[in-house]
């Protein structure tokens, strides 16, 4: 995943390709999650927050800045990388940030 400035005339534009969540990610029970976030921000560091994940044993890839992880500077990476242990359903992610007002993930 890429996370790129967006202009604010992409955040109001009906035809914009913005993206304030990102692409899907499917995965099964026992799978190895693995996701690098490239962070292409000029300026802002920033994370992904994994909701309903229990994070067993691997609390440091929660993503909330501040409580389990230092942001991901501009222009570094970070991989994500735990195990599947959650029951079938729907989870969802996004990324944690101060000051991103206009993002796009890809």
């Amino acid at each position: 995943l890429t996370a790129n400035e967006s202009s604010e005339d992409d955040a109001g534009s009906s035809n914009s390709d913005l993206s304030l969540v990102g692409p899907p990610i499917h995965v099964q029970l026992g799978d190895t999650l693995s996701v690098m976030l490239k962070n292409s921000l000029p300026t802002s560091g920033l994370s992904i927050h994994w909701h309903g994940f229990e994070m067993t044993n691997a609390l440091e890839f929660d993503g909330v800045v501040g409580v389990t992880q230092c942001p991901i500077s501009p222009h570094t990476q970070f991989r994500y990388e735990f195990e599947v242990d959650e029951n079938p359903g729907s989870y969802w992610w996004h990324t944690h940030s101060v000051s991103v007002h206009h993002m796009r993930i890809t």
